[in-house]
């Protein structure tokens, strides 16, 4: 159905100052960066409320004070109902925005849990790729290698400093 061209030109003043790319809002889509593009679908998507929302990785754009906006519209259409599938590989995000997550690896569901449960699982396959999440505590091993992360050993890096003593 979409909005007829009436409402979205009573929304345009709205969408224009939240995606903030000053004149070029009036040129052609094609002379706009990646970026700017990007800025524009996000502030026509929150601006006509829906009730799913997919955000991909969007708010990897812009500066600081954007992707403060973009959180704090994004609170508020979640707080009205809508349901927010925020796809992302930013663990801080996720734990800012969601009550709720879920782990994929390799099209694989590993995790549907709490945020905080689904952030952990994902940190401990990036930085202890031989530790798999499904494994035993017992066959998990305190690893001793550069660039791999156990959280039991509070150990990651190449080793070329060390904090022996805080």
């Amino acid at each position: 159905a979409g909005l007829s061209h009436a409402a979205m030109t009573s929304r345009f003043d709205r969408i224009a100052a939240f995606a903030d790319i000053g004149e070029f809002i009036e040129q052609p889509g094609r002379m706009y960066s990646s970026g700017m593009f990007v800025r524009l679908a996000f502030a026509v998507a929150v601006e006509i409320e829906p009730d799913i929302l997919v955000v991909d990785e969007a708010l990897a754009v812009g500066d600081a004070a954007f992707q403060a906006r973009c959180f704090r519209r994004i609170r508020e259409i979640r707080d009205k109902g809508c349901a927010i599938l925020f796809v992302t590989h930013s663990a801080e995000q996720v734990l800012r925005l969601c009550s709720r997550a879920i782990l994929l690896e390799n099209g694989k569901l590993l995790i549907d849990d709490v945020a905080r449960t689904a952030i952990e699982a994902y940190r401990m396959m990036t930085f202890s790729p031989r530790t798999s999440i499904h494994s035993p505590p017992e066959e998990q091993t305190c690893i001793n290698s550069p660039h791999i992360r156990n959280p039991d050993c509070l150990e990651f890096g190449n080793r070329k400093a060390e904090i022996v003593r805080a």
